[in-house]
């Protein structure tokens, strides 16, 4: 099964089998597939990508007159380095503020950040979860996937690399030569 098809069931089966997202974080756009332009900003503007500014959680933050919502367009786009970032920097709003947003949105928040630290073989603690990350497992600063280390994988660890990025969405996030470059790399294992 290619990760395509993967996507596309994980997608069908979603409420039945994973709890990695709720259905509020899947609001993709795939770039035209007749497009011959599959630049990065190309890719990026049809998903209405924009960068997360460190230090500036509010932007993300949709108010309303009881209570806040996050902005999932752009969460559920982001790689985990700009995840992190976010969630930092969230974490760093005081209480009232962090209790106004939604708790289900929080819940898929952290859902989505469980999912790209377990990818690590550290773990996951809330404390650790709250600090900006360093690293991640499979992962460039940039968020585009780093092939010195998805090559250096076992069999396992690519096979439980796959399903969570495939979980969480990953591949209509990522550049379209990475995702083709990462299923040769997981057929030739």
């Amino acid at each position: 099964m290619d990760i395509g098809t993967a996507f596309r069931a994980q997608q069908r089966d979603h409420g039945r089998s994973r709890r990695f997202l709720s259905p509020i974080m899947v609001p993709h756009h795939s770039p035209d597939a007749n497009s011959s332009d599959n630049s990065a900003r190309t890719h990026r503007s049809n998903n209405a990508w924009r960068r997360y500014v460190p230090g500036r959680p509010q932007d993300l933050i949709l108010t309303a007159s009881d209570v806040d919502y996050l902005d999932f367009d752009v969460l559920s786009i982001m790689g985990p380095h700009e995840l992190g970032d976010f969630v930092s920097d969230l974490w760093q709003l005081s209480q009232a503020q962090r209790d106004r947003v939604d708790n289900d949105h929080m819940t898929n928040l952290a859902d989505r950040l469980l999912a790209f630290r377990s990818l690590g073989s550290e773990g996951f603690n809330l404390e650790r979860a709250m600090r900006r990350p360093e690293s991640f497992l499979g992962y460039n600063q940039d968020g585009s996937l780093d092939f010195d280390s998805i090559n250096r994988m076992g069999r396992r660890e690519i096979a439980d690399f796959r399903d969570a990025i495939v979980a969480l969405g990953e591949l209509e996030r990522l550049m379209p030569l990475d995702v083709e470059r990462f299923q040769q790399r997981f057929d030739a294992v």
